[in-house]
């Protein structure tokens, strides 16, 4: 009934022993935390980096013949790639290093 209440008021939560997502016992999981952080940053950062890609398709594609806009699409897109290497050996090495801990980056 007290669950109901809850959702039915929203004021109503002293009494109930709720987990909270991240915390186990009473104790912060500091390793745990750090990388969810680091693995969300990851992704937010991958998903940048594909839509800079997808930037730099748009720039060669409407480069229209012109050389330099061509090399600075080209240049992008090679950014682009580059970064995303360099974001899934990132995310690789914290799912790596977190898994030896018994933790996970996501």
């Amino acid at each position: 009934m007290k669950i109901l209440q809850i959702a039915i008021s929203g004021t109503d939560l002293q009494g109930l022993n709720l987990p909270v997502p991240g915390f186990t016992t009473g104790t912060v999981n500091l390793l745990g935390t750090v990388a969810k952080v680091i693995g969300t940053l990851l992704i937010v950062a991958g998903i940048i980096a594909f839509f800079y890609l997808l930037y730099g398709g748009i720039q060669y594609m409407t480069a229209g013949g012109d050389a330099e806009k061509a090399t600075a699409a080209r240049t992008t897109i090679l950014n682009a790639v580059i970064g995303i290497i360099i974001i899934v050996i990132s995310f690789s090495i914290v799912t790596f290093v977190t898994s030896q801990f018994g933790t996970s980056a996501l």
